[in-house]
């Protein structure tokens, strides 16, 4: 049996229709990609998207709120002030979407999830990223400026942090008010330039000395300063140089 399905505007204009068997929104809208179809403002909302091919494709202003596009490939793509909010750009299985030169400018993505996603040479200048989960996310050579992300978690001055040690041992951490700081876009996991350890936690026992769950060369004594091999400031990666742990001992211990 054939199915036709309409894609209108988001003010309820058809845009493009498209009839045959078995079809779905993903089959409609890349034919209306070959037709070269006037697609602005094009209501996608929750429409599933996941591998689709749309390199190049032309989204300017659509809503694609909630829609997965799991793995598609958006390389190029034409994004500006599309309404993302909630849409899904990642997996578990690690075909995450190709936004790789796409253009993103005040596109609208809080709430987006971009695990793993490839913004590298993405143009991002006016986006909004409040609340848009973006760990592990490639964002190379993004053009980042004006870009409205969360604000950081980190405050001024001395603070306490937690951090997980090898052995499942928790530390409690002080970071110096001179200690650079700063935590990735979209992520609570912080690195600093340099700690001091105050407890270790071995269970209910305190121990003096515990080494780190990255390699079995940075050792934590209580007391004493801990530094990186280096500290790198910038909130784009969200594992990159620097001592990495959290501001609340829960997330410590999730980790």
């Amino acid at each position: 049996m054939k199915t036709k399905i309409q894609i209108k505007s988001i003010f309820g204009k058809l845009l493009f229709e498209f009839e045959k068997e078995n079809n779905s929104t993903k089959e409609t809208l890349l034919e209306a990609f070959k037709n070269d179809a006037y697609l602005h403002g094009a209501d996608l909302s929750g429409a599933y998207l996941s591998g689709a091919n749309l390199r190049g494709a032309n989204l300017h202003g659509a809503d694609l709120r909630g829609a997965n596009l799991h793995g598609a490939d958006l390389r190029g793509a034409n994004l500006r002030d599309a309404y993302l909010r909630g849409a899904y750009l990642s997996g578990a299985d690690l075909r995450d979407a190709d936004l790789s030169g796409a253009d993103l400018r005040d596109a609208y993505l809080r709430g987006a999830y971009l695990r793993g996603a490839d913004l590298r040479d993405a143009y991002l200048r006016g986006a909004y990223l409040r609340g848009a989960y973006l760990s592990g996310a490639n964002l190379r050579d993004a053009y980042l400026k004006k870009v409205y992300s969360q604000n950081t978690i980190l405050p001024e001055g001395t603070l306490i942090a937690w951090k997980k040690l090898q052995n499942d041992c928790i530390a409690k951490l002080e970071i110096p008010l001179k200690a650079k700081r700063v935590n990735a876009i979209g992520s609570r996991k912080c690195h600093f330039e340099y700690v001091k350890t105050l407890i270790i936690y071995d269970g209910k026992k305190r121990i003096k000395e515990a080494y780190g769950t990255y390699d079995n060369s940075t050792l934590y004594k209580v007391g004493e300063i801990t530094k990186p091999d280096s500290f790198d400031p910038s909130p784009l990666i969200e594992c990159s140089h620097g001592i990495h742990a959290f501001i609340t001992k829960q997330e410590a211990i999730d980790y």
